[in-house]
């Protein structure tokens, strides 16, 4: 952990959170920023959809088959709040990490970093295991999802991991590869929301923004299109959750939840989000919305993944409310 934090401290978190901007063009990133940012109605083209591969590889990741979240939803076996308005303890049977629950006004954005982290396959089961580690909007509470990530993934006992980039609409979309990625790669992942900008009558454009700080064929914007929807939904979401988190997805062949892959640590380096105006760490908006601290149990009640405090890895310039770690417990 150490030398993560040194590499880490060096880079000024202003900016970390602007960077993306100049390497990726002012001119098509001023474009979604000034729409994300118009104080009216921005009417788009009926049935547009901007996905753009800035610098991605064409060519298509090696796992196959279909991977999707499934949204933490009302919680379950909720514990005691850890103290005046610190975060609320949480578990959940698929996440970890931390939530911001907004109280009133819009969530614009959800943004975090963290270290690609290398899985272990050792004991991987024939089917496979997995964990992506993702920062987006919505997911408490809701059906529904706008995320963007990384996944690492163990296809068998004792197999070479792979890791990829990917992004999601859920319920419209299952998890959507991108590129393979490398372990050890330090990246973020921002979520804009844009309540004004609108495809005909339908309004609400979510933005996701990856960037691999160390290999920029990996970076990628995608804007969704609430327009575009199908009998499971569409390219949007009702604005009422930000978040930072690991998790055990669902699919590829498993009833349920998949097998969380040992990853052993990983950690956000920063996780903020700007909610009803205010940007700042995650567990720092706690005036305009509920801080929840999760960890992930499985169905007999046994830790599967656990969340460090809120700040514990904070480098200069953080808040200190903004950086945490997520330890692995159990395969499932």
């Amino acid at each position: 952990m150490t030398g993560r934090i040194a590499r880490e401290s060096g880079r000024e978190s202003a900016t970390r959170r602007t960077s993306w901007i100049g390497l990726w063009g002012a001119l098509l990133v001023g474009l979604i920023m000034f729409l994300w940012g118009a104080g009216a109605a921005v009417a788009m083209p009926a049935g547009a959809h901007l996905s753009v591969g800035l610098g991605a590889t064409a060519s298509t990741p090696k796992v196959s088959g279909a991977l999707a979240h499934v949204p933490v939803g009302p919680g379950i076996a909720s514990l005691p709040a850890s103290g005046a308005g610190g975060p609320a303890d949480w578990t959940s049977y698929n996440w970890a990490g931390y939530a911001d629950i907004k109280k009133s006004g819009n969530i614009t954005e959800a943004t975090g970093e963290w270290f690609v982290t290398a899985v272990s396959c050792a004991n991987a089961p024939k089917k496979g295991s997995f964990e992506v580690q993702w920062v987006g909007i919505d997911g408490w509470g809701s059906d529904t999802v706008e995320q963007a990530g990384t996944l690492s993934y163990c296809s068998g006992p004792g197999a070479a991991p792979q890791y990829y980039t990917w992004w999601e609409f859920w319920p419209y979309n299952d998890i959507t590869f991108v590129t393979q990625e490398t372990v050890g790669d330090f990246v973020q992942a921002t979520v804009l929301y844009s309540p004004n900008v609108c495809y005909g009558t339908a309004c609400g454009v979510y933005t996701l923004v990856f960037q691999d700080f160390d290999n920029a064929s990996n970076n990628f914007v995608v804007a969704g299109n609430p327009s575009v929807c199908d009998s499971n939904g569409c390219e949007n979401g009702p604005d009422l959750s930000a978040e930072c988190i690991s998790e055990a997805p669902s699919g590829f062949g498993y009833p349920g939840y998949t097998p969380l892959a040992d990853y052993g640590e990983t950690d956000f380096y920063y996780c903020s989000a700007t909610i009803h105006g205010h940007f700042a760490g995650i567990g720092s908006l706690s005036a305009v919305a509920t801080v929840y601290h999760i960890n992930e149990v499985d169905s007999a009640g046994h830790l599967m993944q656990k969340t460090g405090p809120i700040g514990t890895l904070a480098p200069p310039g953080n808040d200190g409310k903004s950086s945490f770690y997520i330890v692995w417990k159990r395969l499932r």
